[in-house]
């Protein structure tokens, strides 16, 4: 989202494809990270330009817990 909160884009990933980073798109000011789980609760997280990571919670192939993911945000180079 830009500082007007206009929605700049928009992209989902299965928790076994979450990205290593995300890149936020030119002009942004926040990134909203959501997860859905599979009972259809959901949890959101405002991130801003003073965030480095994002955290999701994902299952683990082998145990079927939860797993810490940490995804690293890309503010690009304009980080204002």
């Amino acid at each position: 989202m830009d500082s007007d909160k206009n929605v700049l884009s928009r992209a989902e990933y299965a928790a076994d494809a979450l990205p290593e980073t995300l890149a936020a798109p030119e002009h942004a000011a926040l990134l909203v990270t959501a997860m859905q789980s599979v009972d259809g609760t959901s949890a959101r997280t405002l991130c801003t330009q003073d965030d480095l990571f994002a955290r999701a919670y994902v299952p683990s192939t082998l145990s079927g817990l939860l797993r810490v993911v940490d995804v690293s945000l890309d503010w690009g180079e304009d980080e204002t």
